[in-house]
């Protein structure tokens, strides 16, 4: 009995034995999988920001000193047809219904004991600039946003063409590892619609407009752990507005949205999208031919804008950067001589005719092979031949 008890005891030891092997062998499979893992992600990291301190900085052309004359003289912020149109509208009483509507529906998201003003102002060449108000009554937020964008105006000098107002109606502060995650899962890709403010009084906050226009924001947030571009953040600080930057960002941030509305250069009020994709775009009851059809000749006239003499377009351009864009692609240009030939069709300006010629030309004199009456190639000048027959 005491033999069979060993040898039980023994075959028990040396089982646990080959366990305990076999446990270490995994645990070190394991220590050197995360091992790995963790390398790759560091050296992900490591060339990501290469890459972003070398694409994704504003460059230089666009990094101009601030431009601001303190002496000049205070314009009136009733001077400025567009403010006093936009004033006018909402509180008058068509606009101010609108936002105590919408305020009221959107009571559970903004429990802040203020009103948040922003306006923007622009000659339309060139950025917007915001100002901003904060008090306990619209009037008075109203009222200190104004006073700021006349003291812009003022100070740099141009006329106002545009000017649109953003009335916050939702606010809701997050960490910003929690922004991190909801920039990264975004309803469309590199376009987060939300503002961003980094201070609980608004002193430091943007539109979303601002953070994708200026390029703020990291969408790959995942790979930098970060969602913010601070250099850009403190370039547009500087150049724009003459303010002091950021040395980090807080740890908290109010995440908001707006409810806005629109002066065009007639004095004409267009309220704007307060959700979705359409966010911040003026608002369309009906779509029709008479409202179509002005849109189709600007789209066109810029699309004819971009011609160059030898009839060849530019082909791209990175609104945020202000760089064009290289490379080309004939298709597309063939498919833009379609569109302005239609345009002349539209408006019979023979005017067109010339560059619309040379942009034929450059189709047929330098990108299309004939192999015989049956078939003619139009080559892409790369890596790729499309056939047409």
């Amino acid at each position: 009995m005491s033999k069979l008890i060993r040898k039980k005891a023994q075959q028990t030891k040396k089982i646990a034995r080959q366990k305990a092997k076999r446990n270490k062998k995994i645990d070190r499979i394991v220590f050197f999988t995360v091992l790995t893992a963790v390398i790759i992600c560091f050296l992900f990291v490591f060339i990501s920001r290469i890459r972003s301190s070398r694409l994704i900085s504003l460059p230089s052309a666009l990094q101009t000193q601030y431009a601001f004359d303190y002496d000049a003289p205070q314009i009136d912020p009733s001077e400025i047809k567009q403010l006093a149109a936009l004033k006018k509208y909402i509180f008058g009483g068509t606009g101010l219904s609108k936002i105590n509507a919408n305020m009221r529906k959107n009571s559970k998201k903004y429990k802040r004991n203020d009103f948040i003003v922003f306006l923007s102002v622009s000659d339309a060449q060139n950025r917007a600039d915001v100002a901003r108000g904060v008090d306990n009554t619209l009037e008075g937020a109203w009222t200190q946003a104004e006073k700021k964008a006349a003291e812009i105006v003022s100070g740099k000098k141009y006329d106002v063409v545009w000017a649109k107002a953003d009335i916050v109606n939702t606010a809701k502060e997050i960490s910003k590892w929690a922004l991190q995650i909801e920039v990264s899962m975004s309803e469309q890709p590199f376009f987060y619609r939300k503002g961003i403010a980094f201070d609980n009084k608004f002193n430091t906050a943007f539109l979303e407009a601002e953070l994708n226009g200026n390029n703020m924001l990291t969408y790959n947030s995942f790979i930098d752990f970060s969602s913010f571009q601070l250099k850009n953040i403190n370039n547009y600080l500087s150049n724009h507005y003459g303010q002091r930057g950021l040395k980090e960002i807080p740890g908290r941030v109010t995440t908001f949205t707006t409810i806005g509305f629109f002066c065009d250069e007639e004095c004409n009020i267009y309220d704007l999208y307060t959700g979705g994709m359409d966010y911040g775009r003026r608002v369309i009851d009906i779509v029709d031919d008479k409202y179509v059809e002005p849109i189709i000749i600007n789209a066109a006239n810029y699309l004819y804008s971009q011609l160059l003499e030898d009839g060849a377009f530019i082909y791209g351009n990175y609104p945020i950067f202000d760089i064009n864009i290289g490379g080309y692609n004939i298709l597309r240009h063939a498919g833009s001589v379609w569109s302005l030939i239609n345009l002349y069709r539209m408006t019979n300006d023979e005017e067109l005719i010339p560059q619309i010629d040379a942009a034929v030309n450059f189709v047929l004199e330098e990108n299309i092979q004939y192999k015989d009456s049956g078939a003619a190639y139009v080559v892409e000048r790369k890596t790729e031949i499309q056939v047409f027959e």
